[in-house]
């Protein structure tokens, strides 16, 4: 049977990823096949009417991080963010308890 499918959280395992695959072309192979999963469960006919929630932070609207290590753990933890956001069905920001619907700016734009 499908289940539901919660993966908490997307800052953590790229913290680690960062610390355990120094190499970029490596660590984007694991985030591409990370979003890629997503993509084919969210696509797949097995999986309608499950859910997949992916919880993540929003580390980029903060102080500017001293340190090389902590500007690419940021930029690439937005990238991250945004790749996995551009394979849902809805994208949340969670703010003081409430929930805010995030729109792809190009739909928007239209």
């Amino acid at each position: 049977a499908d289940m539901f499918l919660i993966i908490d959280c997307l800052t953590v395992w790229l913290a680690n990823l960062l610390v355990h695959v120094p190499q970029p072309a490596a660590r984007a192979q694991h985030i591409d096949d990370v979003v890629g999963a997503l993509g084919e469960r969210a696509a797949g006919a097995k999986h309608a009417g499950t859910p997949t929630v992916v919880v993540s932070n929003e580390v980029g609207m903060g102080v500017h991080p001293e340190t090389e290590l902590g500007r690419s753990y940021r930029d690439e933890l937005g990238r991250t963010n945004q790749m996995v956001a551009a394979v849902a069905d809805q994208t949340l920001l969670l703010v003081a308890g409430r929930a805010v619907t995030l729109s792809d700016p190009w739909e928007l734009l239209r």
